[in-house]
């Protein structure tokens, strides 16, 4: 049972970064081996004993921290808010040309939001498209920015349908694309989560979730729009465009300017089938945060053992 222990450790030590502690059924989604609710109560029950767990109602944390459980409820309670008001968002969204898939990601998609929060979408297009809808979505942002609503509309991540696996295979896209709230195009993310089946290395355990999904039929203009563009001239806009926001974002990266929220404006890969934030610029700090914390609760956790060992064999 030892493996299974420290399974349930290192996923409460990657969520404990984020100050989030998880109720069993969660664990068991983020575990990295297959597990179910009766298989893994004997490893709660030991390591709440062993005090290398702390459990606060239904909750688990490797910290003796109540506080985190009032922090956690809260953000819960304004997630069901904001998720309604993503919704209504993605209503509009999926009225661009092109936009076949739409779902909400970052802290939203683990039902967590703050007086801080954006609403963070993943959005998947048409191939050969995306820049035609990055450059509408950015204009979108910009009318948003004057109405003092941006945080409704964060310019996240974008691939297209040509290429719908993502590249960084580790924890943080694990955890980043099992948690995804698919709202738009039912179809494209089951292609989606089907090219991505690599999760399943780091969680046996992850399903889909397609509770908030609701599709609708595309509207006249869009079909139109998106019927005259299909054509040549489509081709190189759109590559046109990737050409432009490449430039556009190596040169800001290169100023180094900050946002409000500290990180580097610019800062994303522009690809031909995909617009996403550098993953240097975040990713490795997680990854590294979280293996330090891990290494000091593992060597716990053995110390415990060891002694609980020692105390058998010399009774």
């Amino acid at each position: 049972m030892q493996s299974l222990d420290i399974s349930i450790l290192k996923t409460l030590t990657y969520f404990d970064i984020f100050s989030y502690p998880l109720n069993q059924d969660e664990i068991i989604f983020f575990l990295d081996k297959p597990a179910t609710n009766g298989s893994i109560s004997s490893s709660f029950d030991r390591l709440v004993k062993a005090k290398l767990l702390c459990k606060f109602d239904n909750f688990y944390s490797i910290r003796n921290a109540a506080e985190l459980i009032k922090r956690r409820n809260d953000g819960n309670a304004l997630a069901v808010i904001q998720i309604k008001k993503a919704r209504k968002v993605s209503r509009f969204l999926s009225w661009i040309p092109y936009v076949k898939g739409i779902a909400i990601s970052g802290s939203l998609s683990k039902n967590f939001a703050d007086e801080n929060s954006d609403l963070d979408f993943f959005i998947i297009t048409k191939a050969n498209r995306l820049w035609i809808v990055r450059i509408i979505y950015s204009f979108i942002y910009k009318i948003a920015s004057t109405l003092r609503i941006k945080e409704w509309f964060c310019l996240n991540y974008f691939i297209d349908e040509s290429e719908l696996e993502i590249k960084e295979h580790n924890l943080f896209t694990a955890v980043e694309l099992s948690t995804l709230m698919p709202l738009k195009g039912e179809k494209i993310f089951d292609d989606f989560f089907n090219a991505n089946s690599w999760v399943n290395q780091f969680q046996p355990n992850f399903k889909p979730c397609y509770e908030y999904m609701n599709d609708a039929s595309p509207t006249i203009l869009k079909r139109t729009i998106e019927w005259t563009m299909n054509n040549k001239c489509g081709d190189k806009l759109d590559a046109r465009l990737h050409l432009f926001f490449k430039k556009r974002f190596e040169r800001m990266t290169m100023e180094n300017k900050q946002s409000e929220k500290g990180l580097t404006i610019g800062a994303y890969k522009a690809d031909k089938h995909a617009c996403k934030p550098l993953p240097q610029y975040f990713q490795p700090k997680i990854l590294m945060k979280f293996q330090e914390r891990f290494k000091i609760v593992e060597a716990k956790y053995y110390q415990v053992i060891n002694k609980e060992k020692a105390l058998v064999q010399n009774a």
